[in-house]
């Protein structure tokens, strides 16, 4: 890939509830391996687990505990890491969103799946 192509920088998110984790395709050592190669090309990974204790998930995998959050499956807890105005992930500790620069925490929100 061209040089002028390539992203600046590289934020994956892993969003789960941590019922599907039974792949045949891949091992946690395999998914630890993939990770820490991009890793080296400066890719930054954070963990979302809804209703899990997503911070000896995340180490499991070579994320990190302080890049992951536990929240809990519902309306409110999804709105800790879903901004209400653009619907793009953010993080549970942002005072604005990133993506959109809306203010965080006091807003009402409007998304499909919010109460």
């Amino acid at each position: 890939m061209p040089e002028e192509h390539k992203a600046g920088k590289v934020l994956f998110v892993i969003t789960t509830d941590g019922l599907e984790n039974s792949s045949e395709e891949y091992s946690y050592n395999d998914i630890r391996r993939l990770i820490e190669t991009k890793k080296e090309c400066g890719w930054e990974f954070l963990f979302l687990g809804a209703n899990i204790d997503a911070g000896k998930e995340a180490e499991k995998i070579g994320i990190a505990r302080d890049r992951s959050v536990t929240y809990v499956n519902d309306s409110k807890g999804v709105l800790l890491n879903i901004c209400p105005n653009c619907g793009q992930q953010v993080s549970d500790k942002a005072k604005k969103c990133v993506h959109c620069g809306a203010e965080l925490g006091q807003s009402v929100c409007t998304l499909q799946f919010c109460v």
